[in-house]
């Protein structure tokens, strides 16, 4: 077997027994409907299986010690996905706690496989409603002050005993005040011996000015069925209209503490965390090879809009940097509203002097403890090496000799080999071989292809390339930055295969230095990320026009390539 064959058939094993392992890891999961709740409330868990299951039943009476079991309801599905049928099992129990304190769904094991154990804090007993009847509204609010852009949950919890076939709620209308749609909850509570159905609806309310917040009263109107048969007097059946009103509550809101900075984005939040990744080790970098930093921050209780810019662009005389927009990501927990904002910048190094980044500090309010915190990364100094190697230089050759060649030689050497050689398209072809067994007959068999047609156009997707002329067209006539940085990424599609301006501003650089000053300039003043004088910020009409020549213009760089050879020899 050839040497290329035994490679793949080796990669391809490890590949295949790695998706086993990860697949089977996955199989046996357990989900909880929430993990803080009171005594004499029920909670519903659901474990979900996988696979065959062969008409077998999970045991679950670990949990017995600490939960009485009032209700289980299995079901099963299959689902049919690229001609394979697929069988997922669900065992639904609802719980009622014994006791007080933090009590725990133990790890349950099913075929070979295990859930993982969760924590589920109990409360004492809340208050009832003072008056019990079928059909109970509650209004709660989580805290009677708050910041201004603070988050307030306000929960309405309606009980009821008997069955609601309909329920209306009120349009919840506050002025300056921003209002978001928590998930619901449903549960069972028991109250003076009687079991209600519970049905929580949640709001994160976020007021922007402070004073006097009132959350008004709502009317909820539900439908209760008295009877399941309909006559021809009363076509639509019996049943009782039951109007409920929310309770009005009053809330003060706070200006923003005299101790937080002044010149700082306001940022009142339970919790936030702040991170950074690199798209390779900083001590690696090279001058004029970009590396690209990412820093995540996410916080608790607030919008992702709320978050402030985390990064400047940096344009020294030794190091430049190129900011993408931001991506902005939202989710709800159980304490409501999460927020994730993230930022890019390609960092590229013109000198071996050393350049040292600012620390990145966001000051932010602990709404919890009510003081001033700072979220930071610490500076970080970066010292770029000598330029790249090219991708057209080889391996300096070495010496064989034995005479010459010492046992050390030989140790220092092999790492730099290693480290030049790439495995990662054979990785590709092990993937596609995997995916189609009759493709790598057909391709073993296939006799020595002809070289290929370099007559091609330069633009591979005659369309994409319409479009791209379009774009600059629009943007040039109507003098829009908008519809000229759409143009940008599209472009940087096309001839980079990637979203990313920062990497043709890099590109257009080899060929055009003016044009991708140009460029920088038209960024760092459309994303308001520099201060850098230097920087041009030229029309959008004539910075258009420009980047349309330079397309129409430039070499073919993609298909003037040699004959590719034979995959497999004859």
């Amino acid at each position: 077997m050839a040497p290329k064959i035994r490679f793949f058939t080796s990669l391809l094993c490890v590949l295949m027994l790695s998706a086993l392992v990860h697949a089977q890891t996955q199989n046996f999961m357990v989900d909880v409907e929430r993990q803080t709740m009171q005594l004499g409330e029920t909670l519903t868990v659901t474990f979900q299986y996988r696979g065959h299951a062969g008409g077998e039943t999970p045991d679950f009476s670990s949990l017995k010690q600490q939960f009485s079991i009032i209700g289980f309801y299995p079901s099963a599905q299959s689902y049919n996905i690229n001609g394979q049928t697929i069988a997922i099992h669900q065992w639904q129990l609802q719980l009622e706690p014994k006791q007080q304190g933090t009590l725990l769904i133990p790890p349950i094991t099913y075929k070979g496989e295990t859930t993982e154990a969760v924590a589920v804090e109990v409360d004492a007993p809340g208050k009832a409603p003072d008056q019990l009847a079928d059909v109970m509204l509650e209004t709660i609010v989580d805290k009677s002050s708050a910041y201004v852009q603070e988050q307030v949950i306000v929960t309405y919890r309606l009980y009821y005993s008997v069955n609601v076939d309909q329920l209306d709620m009120g349009d919840l209308d506050i002025d300056d005040t921003i209002i978001k749609t928590l998930p619901n909850k449903r549960y069972r509570r028991r109250i003076d011996g009687v079991q209600y159905n519970v049905l929580e609806l949640s709001r994160a309310l976020i007021p922007q000015r402070s004073g006097t917040l009132l959350i008004p009263s709502i009317t909820w109107q539900a439908r209760i069925p008295k009877s399941r048969y309909r006559s021809l007097l009363d076509p639509t059946g019996h049943y009782e209209i039951k109007k409920l009103r929310s309770q009005e509550k009053i809330l003060r809101i706070k200006s923003i503490p005299d101790t937080f900075p002044a010149s700082a984005a306001w940022l009142p939040a339970r919790s936030v965390t702040l991170s950074e990744t690199w798209s390779h080790a900083p001590s690696a970098l090279r001058i004029g090879e970009p590396v690209t930093r990412e820093v995540t921050l996410e916080a608790s209780g607030v919008e992702a809009a709320q978050i402030p810019s985390l990064m400047e662009e940096w344009q020294g005389s030794n190091l430049k940097s190129y900011l993408e927009p931001p991506s902005l990501n939202e989710t709800q927990d159980a304490f409501g509203l999460r927020g994730k904002r993230t930022e890019s910048a390609a960092l590229v190094s013109t000198t071996t002097d050393s350049v040292t980044l600012p620390a990145v500090r966001i000051p932010w309010w602990n709404t919890e403890t009510d003081v001033l915190e700072w979220a930071e990364l610490p500076e970080k100094t970066l010292t770029a090496s000598g330029p790249a190697p090219s991708q057209g230089n080889a391996i300096a050759p070495i010496n064989t000799d034995a005479t010459d060649l010492t046992e050390s030689d030989v140790t220092e050497a092999r790492p730099a080999l290693a480290q030049e050689r790439s495995y990662w398209p054979y990785a590709l072809i092990a993937l596609l071989v995997a995916s189609n067994a009759v493709t790598l007959v057909l391709l073993w068999r296939r006799p020595r292809r002809a070289p290929l047609d370099t007559s091609m156009s330069a633009h591979a997707n005659p369309r994409r390339s319409q479009r791209i002329d379009e774009l600059l067209k629009q943007a040039a006539q109507e003098k829009d930055a908008g519809t000229l940085q759409n143009a940008l990424v599209e472009l940087s599609s096309e001839v980079l295969g990637k979203r990313s301006t920062s990497a043709l501003i890099d590109h257009i650089a080899t060929q055009d230095a003016q044009l991708a000053s140009a460029l920088t300039g038209f960024q760092s003043a459309l994303f308001g990320a520099s201060n850098d004088a230097e920087a041009p910020s030229p029309e959008v009409k004539d910075l258009a026009n420009r980047i349309l020549a330079w397309y129409q213009q430039r070499p073919d760089e993609t298909h003037q390539k040699e004959a590719l050879a034979p995959f497999f020899g004859s």
